[in-house]
C-alpha cells in the first residue's frame, strides 16, 4: 500500500526539449505562472468527522475549505490572486459569499496554500489573512501555507445546493473553475478551466495530479478531506 504524500507532491515530467515553463505538462490546463485549486469542501460532514481545521470544533461554515497548489519547479507569487464564489464574483465588496484575496506570499514549488472559512473558526498553528501571509509553514497541515477569510458571518458560506469557487489571476482573468448543482449566475465561461462536481460528495472533492479530474475524496482513500495534502489513492 502507498504511504499519502505530504504536501502537493505532484508527479512532473516536464517535455524533454519542449518549450514553455518549467516543470509545466503537455496536459495541464494552467500554465505556470498560475496556481490551480486543487481541493475543495463545500459539504461540510456531520458530527467530529466535519472538524476539516482540527480546531476541536466542527462548524458547517467554518470548516469549509479551498485547497490551490504550485505544481510546477519553480515559486509563484500569490499577491493578487482571488478566490471568490457566486454570490461574490465579480464583485469586490458584497455580504454575501466567499472571497479571499491574497496577499505578498510566495508559494513554494510544488506547495500548497489552504484558505479556511473565517468564521467562528481559529485553525491551529501559524496562520494568513488578506494583510498579511502566515508566518511559516503550518505542521498542522503537511507544512501547507494556511490563510482565513474575512468572512464575519454565517451566511458568507459556500452553498451546498449550487455554487462555484472561482480563481482570478491578478489581472482579472478567470484561471480555474470548480462547480457544482446548477448556480445562478454560473461561473464566467472563459476560465482556463471549468470542472463539474458532485453537489453532494459527502466530503470535499480532490484533485489528484495536475491534469486529473476532481473526485471525491471518499473515492479516493475513504476519507473526508485532507486539507494541505494531495493523497494517493488507497489500495483496492
Amino acid at each position: 500500500m502507498r504511504r499519502p504524500r505530504p504536501m502537493a507532491i505532484f508527479i512532473l515530467a516536464a517535455l524533454p526539449g519542449a518549450p514553455g515553463a518549467p516543470g509545466a505538462l503537455a496536459a495541464n490546463p494552467i500554465p505556470f505562472p498560475h496556481p490551480q485549486i486543487t481541493e475543495v469542501l463545500f459539504n461540510v460532514p456531520a458530527g467530529d468527522a466535519g472538524d476539516a481545521s482540527a480546531d476541536g470544533t466542527r462548524d458547517a461554515t467554518g470548516d469549509e475549505f479551498i485547497e490551490i497548489a504550485n505544481p510546477f519547479d519553480k515559486p509563484i507569487n500569490l499577491k493578487g490572486y482571488v478566490l471568490s464564489s457566486r454570490l461574490s464574483s465579480p464583485a469586490k465588496d458584497t455580504a454575501k459569499g466567499v472571497r479571499f484575496a491574497f496577499p505578498e506570499c510566495e508559494l513554494p514549488a510544488h506547495g500548497v496554500a489552504v484558505v479556511f472559512n473565517g468564521f467562528g473558526h481559529a485553525p491551529p498553528g501559524p496562520v494568513g489573512t488578506e494583510q498579511q501571509p502566515p508566518p511559516g509553514p503550518n505542521e498542522r497541515f503537511a507544512g501547507a501555507l494556511v490563510f482565513v477569510t474575512p468572512a464575519g458571518a454565517k451566511h458568507r458560506a459556500l452553498s451546498n445546493a449550487g455554487d462555484f469557487i472561482l480563481l482570478t489571476a491578478p489581472d482579472g482573468a478567470p484561471v480555474d473553475v470548480v462547480t457544482w448543482g446548477e448556480p445562478q449566475p454560473g461561473p464566467p465561461k472563459a476560465a482556463l478551466r471549468t470542472e463539474t462536481v458532485p453537489a453532494n460528495p459527502k466530503g470535499s472533492v480532490q484533485r489528484l495530479e495536475p491534469d486529473a479530474p476532481m473526485e471525491p475524496h471518499a473515492a479516493i482513500d475513504a476519507k473526508p478531506f485532507s486539507p494541505g495534502v494531495i493523497p494517493e489513492r488507497a489500495a483496492r
